[in-house]
């Protein structure tokens, strides 16, 4: 698995690629038993192991008023620390702050009512994509990139066993249950451009390698995510690409294959700009 980045986590409300935590108190010991990581198989040796540290006991004493150790401070000063990594001064975060102070607002963009002044055109033109053709913010929505920190999918990485990429899957859940034994959390797209390599498994060097897989490279799995299929006229809608609630699908699978983006050049940069304009250089 891809190590995720840690920007924002207090944001989130699943964690790990199959959101087998929804709290990050708890999660930020889960690394610490994982037999392939530290290995701690009872938390409490591993507050006996800082007791036998002597500069921690002033620093826990400062945090809690007394030098005790104990697991559920462990817990709390990381996730505490982990909150603490704030992303919220990109470029884009400026122009969001500036034109959409109230509430998150990409409608009043995507129908011209509010400028992002201090973006580019070309990076304007890339959110336009983001939020229309392009389609990427029916996963990657809310003011964090992230489907609002609760959001999974099936993206049709591989022929046949998608996103498990061979692997047996472990997703447990997530907030809602999931979206299925193949779904991976749909990440934060904050300072996306230095965060290679992409997918759960890493399988993506570059962004061009990504948009590459949604342009033309989605793979017809039956757990592909619905929102990355193309509903035709047979849906009875009369439009192209109609968003139908994954739970209540009004025509069948064989009926709605794979979206083909299919995008240009000139699409492609512009992406790829707005996407560059996500990167706060003072969180880094």
């Amino acid at each position: 698995r891809n190590a995720s980045h840690l920007a924002n986590p207090g944001s989130q409300f699943a964690y790990f690629w199959d959101g087998r935590a929804t709290d990050l108190t708890t999660q930020v010991t889960m690394p610490v038993q994982n037999h392939v990581e530290m290995g701690f198989h009872n938390l409490d040796d591993l507050a006996h192991r800082l007791d036998q540290l002597d500069y921690y006991a002033p620093l826990f004493e400062a945090a809690f008023g007394d030098p005790t150790t104990s697991v559920s401070r462990i817990q709390d000063a990381l996730s505490t620390f982990l909150q603490c990594m704030v992303s919220c001064s990109s470029a884009a975060d400026q122009a969001f702050a500036t034109a959409m102070p109230e509430f998150w607002d990409p409608w009043g963009v995507m129908d011209g009512t509010i400028t992002l002044e201090g973006l580019s055109a070309l990076e304007r033109q890339g959110f336009q994509l983001f939020h229309g053709k392009a389609q990427c913010a029916n996963c990657h929505g809310g003011v964090h990139f992230n489907g609002w920190g609760m959001d999974f999918a099936d993206i049709g990485l591989d022929p046949v066993t998608s996103n498990s990429a061979g692997q047996d899957p472990v997703n447990t859940g997530g907030v809602f249950g999931g979206w299925g034994p193949t779904a991976m959390k749909v990440p934060s797209l904050r300072n996306v451009a230095l965060t290679a390599p992409y997918m759960h498994d890493g399988r993506f060097a570059t962004l061009d390698d990504v948009l590459d897989h949604y342009s033309d490279g989605i793979q017809d799995v039956p757990s592909l995510d619905m929102r990355l299929r193309t509903w035709n006229n047979n849906s009875g809608f009369g439009g192209e690409d109609v968003l139908i609630d994954p739970f209540f699908p009004v025509v069948d699978l064989e009926d709605a294959p794979p979206i083909r983006l299919n995008f240009s050049e000139d699409e492609r940069v512009a992406l790829k700009a707005f996407l560059h304009s996500l990167t706060d250089y003072a969180f880094v």
